[in-house]
């Protein structure tokens, strides 16, 4: 999992020293939209002992701790969706963990996604093009690391909030 050290802070860019993709327990998660967000998932979220069906669990007991977590702390904002809840994460994270990635939304819905790869944040579609393109094209086998330094590179390059240095961190199965 890879991030780029770029945050848009409203009226410029900035470049943050604390990578956006870190390792919490048995987790690597990467963390798009504010930086209390990820702030608050790295220094204060507890995520709960893994019971059951992995899914199951995100959609039960991860989700559930981190909505609580973010709207007790101030992670969460107005959602201008008059059809939804009134508030909603202020961000989007991916969580990997036993070699499965889970896309949490604003609305704190855990999708696991089928294709071995994922982005979010403002250069996610730079970035899913990118690795995309990677698995098909690339000689096999290819690095995880790989991949995701093409999605980093391509969106750094088509995407003018998307700053280096790279974080590139994998899990230990």
């Amino acid at each position: 999992m890879g991030a780029d050290a770029g945050l848009d802070s409203g009226d410029s860019s900035l470049v943050t020293a604390t990578p956006k993709v870190f390792q919490h327990g048995k987790f690597l998660i990467g963390v798009s939209g504010t930086s209390r967000v990820s702030q608050l998932i790295r220094h204060v979220f507890a995520p709960p002992e893994i019971k059951g069906d992995l899914a199951a669990y995100f959609v039960k007991d991860f989700c559930a701790a981190l909505r609580e977590c973010l709207k007790e702390h101030g992670g969460e904002c107005k959602n201008s969706d008059s059809d939804g809840p009134e508030t909603i994460m202020d961000g989007r994270c991916l969580v990997a963990i036993k070699g499965r990635i889970f896309c949490i939304d604003g609305s704190y819905s855990a999708t696991e996604i089928a294709t071995p790869y994922q982005a979010a944040g403002s250069g996610a579609v730079e970035a899913r093009a990118a690795m995309f393109t990677a698995y098909q094209r690339l000689p096999k086998p290819i690095s995880g690391e790989l991949v995701v330094t093409c999605a980093l590179e391509a969106a750094a390059e088509l995407n003018r909030e998307i700053r280096p240095p790279f974080t590139i961190l994998s899990l230990e199965e």
